[in-house]
């Protein structure tokens, strides 16, 4: 599954692009802009194939990791390592930019 990056512009109502960033590999988290505020869903997924997918509402497990920490410290770890991760997938993407 491709990964993109959303991106709009306030100084140009006409910018609507989406950017690759990565792949998402079977079992990967995504979607974890809604878990981190402002809690704003900014990602865009395009599969190929035919693919299998929970959904999750983000405000409800937001709560419940509110009550049960070690769902909280799992998630966040899980959360900062996809972060990580696609960090460094757009930093390969600028420097091979250049």
């Amino acid at each position: 599954m491709a990964y993109y990056y959303h991106v709009t512009s306030e100084h140009d109502p006409y910018y609507n692009k989406d950017h690759f960033i990565s792949d998402i590999n079977p079992g990967e988290i995504f979607g974890i802009s809604a878990l981190i505020e402002p809690y704003i869903f900014t990602a865009t997924m395009r599969t190929d194939k035919v693919s299998r997918i929970i959904q999750i509402n983000a405000s409800a497990l937001r709560a419940l990791c509110e009550v049960d920490l070690k769902l909280s410290v799992g998630l966040n770890r899980a959360v900062a390592k996809a972060a990580m991760e696609r960090l460094q997938h757009t930093r390969a993407q600028l420097v091979a930019a250049k």
